[in-house]
């Protein structure tokens, strides 16, 4: 959780510098060369190995882990190869044809998509490291050097700002951050599993297992980035990139929620694998970790809807709150939707299910690409945003086919009895938040006593009503408190 908190906390300082010093146009052609690199990139391959590492170990078959690894490695670099010619290969045609940038923007955002394809390339090679380490449960190390690389990214954009650089100087030096993480990956991997070696060849089950798993996680992603970049182009087309800019801003701070709940979810993932044998064990840990993203996801979701534009004003401008407040609202719904689902997505992944994650992302982009083809004419760009909120709404009802097919039983109870309570915590937080920021002044003091009230009235209300069971608070606890629990365990006296 702190390795996707830090970078989330050095972004908030960093990004109205950015928008500020950049200006609106040249922030959106930033954000949207950025875009193109976390979704052309973030294939997610390398999560083969944090899936297959502890079952490997669970089973005693340790001789398969630099096997995996390797098998791992190689599919993502031919990926990333095949990914970073094709976008330069095509950035001049998009930027002029495609995006529609301005003429005397052109030269610049076409050498910043040269420079992003080169760092998408160095970046999917550092996630595969990224995962072993995830695999090897060894969060300490993958949450510093995380942080390290949020710190060095979010300090070096300020810097270059400030120093009157733009857009291409800002991707160069997001090479240069990903060039020096993934070194520093890859060398904790060495020594922390100093048994593995980089191998061209791996046993057949090994390769098929892991082309077969990471094959159905491209086939997601691609179907996630065609909506994602097909979004951003038609927006940039449609309003222009100072449009872009008051769209991806609070579609960025919606991805926030999602980033808190994957980062906890990436906590869970090993251990998920390692009980696939122990059905009974892992749908209580299912439970209590889907009760506790439904209440965070939705007192996130209360927090953006009461004092969202009160946010926005003080972080950005009062301008800039008027024009993405609205934004915000339905983009928290809908990645609040993917949060609470990640939970049964994963569980079809530790089944060797990833199909099901290709299916719901091809859902969702032959779903809400023609609706915002349609709503954009009409509503503008919140029609845009609606169009992308159509997709994970109609996908919801899959966690309970994930629920049959592996578990066996639809959890209806569960979900009837953590909806009520947690929407009636909702119900009179919104109230309450309402008419706080209503009484206090626009100020950060006030902002903070507000949040901290409606925390305060969302916590009491839930347990008033019981959410949490004993268990499920000691769950909570456990997970806090974590590393010391796994320090006494396995202490060599004990």
């Amino acid at each position: 959780m702190i390795a996707w908190f830090f970078p989330i906390a050095v972004g908030f300082v960093a990004t109205p510098i950015l928008v500020r010093g950049l200006g609106a146009e040249s922030y959106g052609i930033y954000a949207l060369v950025f875009g193109f690199l976390s979704y052309s990139f973030t294939f997610g391959t390398g999560k083969a190995v944090a899936k297959f590492i502890p079952e490997y170990r669970a089973s005693g078959q340790n001789e398969k882990l630099s096997e995996v690894i390797s098998a791992t490695l190689w599919f993502s670099l031919a990926i990333a190869l095949i990914g970073a010619v094709a976008i330069a290969l095509l950035a001049s045609y998009l930027v002029s044809n495609v995006l529609l940038i301005p003429a005397e923007s052109r030269d610049a955002a076409t050498t910043a998509f040269y420079l992003a394809s080169a760092t998408g390339l160095v970046t999917m090679v550092g996630q595969t490291f990224q995962f072993v380490l995830q695999g090897l449960q060894r969060f300490g190390s993958y949450v510093l050097l995380t942080n390290l690389n949020g710190l060095m990214l979010g300090t070096g954009n300020v810097i270059l700002v400030l120093s009157g650089y733009g857009v291409v100087a800002l991707v160069g030096w997001s090479l240069i951050v990903a060039i020096t993480t993934c070194v520093l990956f890859y060398l904790t991997t060495r020594r922390l599993l100093p048994e593995f070696t980089i191998t061209f060849r791996f046993d057949r089950s090994v390769r098929n297992a892991v082309f077969r798993y990471s094959g159905n996680i491209i086939l997601f992603q691609i179907f996630g980035n065609l909506l994602y970049v097909f979004e951003r182009v038609w927006v940039t087309r449609k309003f222009g990139p100072q449009g872009l800019a008051f769209y991806s801003v609070p579609m960025l701070l919606a991805i926030y929620i999602h980033g808190v709940i994957a980062s906890f979810a990436q906590g869970l993932f090993p251990q998920i694998n390692e009980l696939l044998e122990q059905r009974d064990k892992l749908v209580s840990l299912y439970q209590k970790a889907t009760k506790l993203v439904i209440a965070v996801v939705t007192f996130i979701c209360v927090a953006y809807f009461t004092s969202g534009k009160l946010f926005l004003a003080l972080w950005v401008s009062t301008e800039f709150a008027a024009s993405s407040y609205d934004l915000l609202i339905v983009h928290s719904f809908t990645f609040a939707l993917i949060a609470i689902a990640i939970f049964s997505l994963q569980i079809a992944e530790a089944f060797r299910f990833s199909l099901l994650m290709a299916v719901i992302t091809c859902v969702w982009m032959i779903l809400s690409i023609p609706l915002m083809i349609a709503a954009a004419d009409v509503w503008g760009s919140i029609g845009v945003a609606l169009s992308r909120l159509a997709g994970p709404l109609a996908t919801f009802p899959l966690i309970f086919f994930v629920e049959k097919k592996f578990f066996g039983l639809v959890l209806w109870q569960f979900w009837l009895t953590a909806a009520l309570r947690v929407l009636l915590a909702a119900t009179v937080t919104t109230f309450v938040g309402y008419q706080i920021f209503q009484m206090l002044p626009q100020s950060w003091t006030a902002l903070v006593v507000g949040v901290a009230a409606c925390a305060g009235v969302f916590g009491v209300i839930l347990f008033v009503t019981g959410y949490l069971s004993r268990g499920e608070r000691d769950f909570v606890k456990d997970i806090l408190f974590k590393r010391r629990q796994f320090r006494v365990v396995n202490d060599p006296v004990e």
